[in-house]
């Protein structure tokens, strides 16, 4: 099955939050290794000791955050598969709008402005000679729209 644009990002999110977390936890082990060959009332101690709590603290926060990752992946899965169902087809990468004037439809030529019972009759706008040339017609004449 074809991966849509969604999926590619949340299972590259999720392998890139599984390896920091990998990192983070190998780094703790390295800090805890290190806090053995000094004496605990050393400043080198002291820093492995924070240094390790910290990487600890970011083992678990990357993991959700794969973990988070990986499940928005299989749920985009199931959204291009109940997009597919619907008849919309597979494909999520094709989201550019086609046939705008479908939306917003043309006005036909016919229509035309029927004003309510004691309203201003709808005339001729008053355009400036400066602006003549933006409502003109082809044919030189104003735009009586």
């Amino acid at each position: 099955m074809k991966q849509n644009i969604f999926q590619k990002f949340f299972t590259a999110a999720a392998d890139t939050a599984l390896g920091k977390s990998k990192h983070h936890f190998e780094m703790a082990k390295a800090h805890g290794a290190m806090m053995d060959e000094h004496e605990k009332d050393s400043p080198h101690y002291a820093f492995h000791k924070i240094a390790k709590a910290e990487h600890e603290g970011q083992v678990g926060q990357w993991a959700s955050l794969g973990e988070m990752a990986a499940a928005c992946a299989k749920d985009s899965a199931a959204l291009m598969m109940s997009r597919k169902a619907a008849g919309m087809g597979d494909d999520l990468d094709d989201l550019m709008p086609t046939q705008i004037s479908v939306v917003a439809p043309t006005v036909p030529q016919n229509l035309r402005a029927i004003p309510r019972f004691g309203a201003r009759e709808v005339g001729k706008a008053d355009v400036s000679e400066l602006f003549r040339k933006m409502v003109s017609v082809e044919d030189g004449s104003e735009n009586e729209e």
